[in-house]
């Protein structure tokens, strides 16, 4: 993948796609998490023509933040939908799934897998404590849960 057009086509052909603006990187290990309030959701996006201006205004947008070597762009198409986001890879599966659940995701991104990990809701209640606590626990059963598949 060297561009933005071959991104699109990614996107239609394999229903998703992650791409490095400034290296052309497009193969990761690893897992991916949104960066929170960077994402944009499409409806009635399904011809080449679309994405491609979809994709085309999300980079017009949010250059500034892609323009890093460790901010992805990242796509993918769920129950017809577009979503587009910028995207950051971990390699570490109990950083990624803190950062996707700080984050609010609904999931994060298993690269070599190809599936995705679905996260629940931060705790809403509590103490700081209490909720630092249920953040610890919920990511130690993910991750043995992953681990175990």
């Amino acid at each position: 993948m060297k561009n933005l057009k071959q991104f699109s086509r990614a996107l239609l052909e394999d229903g998703g796609a992650t791409f490095n603006l400034v290296s052309g990187e497009h193969e990761f290990k690893g897992y991916a998490y949104s960066i929170f309030g960077h994402e944009k959701i499409h409806d009635n996006v399904s011809v080449l023509s679309e994405v491609e201006h979809a994709v085309k205004k999300f980079v017009g947008e949010k250059g500034v933040e892609l323009y890093s070597v460790h901010n992805h762009l990242g796509g993918w198409f769920d129950k017809g939908k577009l979503f587009l986001d910028i995207t950051n890879v971990e390699s570490d599966l109990r950083k990624a799934i803190e950062q996707g659940i700080r984050n609010g995701q609904e999931a994060i991104h298993d690269f070599q897998s190809g599936k995705d990990i679905r996260l629940p809701k931060g705790q809403g209640a509590g103490t700081m404590t209490q909720k630092a606590s249920y953040l610890n626990m919920k990511i130690d059963e993910l991750v043995s849960n992953h681990k175990n598949q």
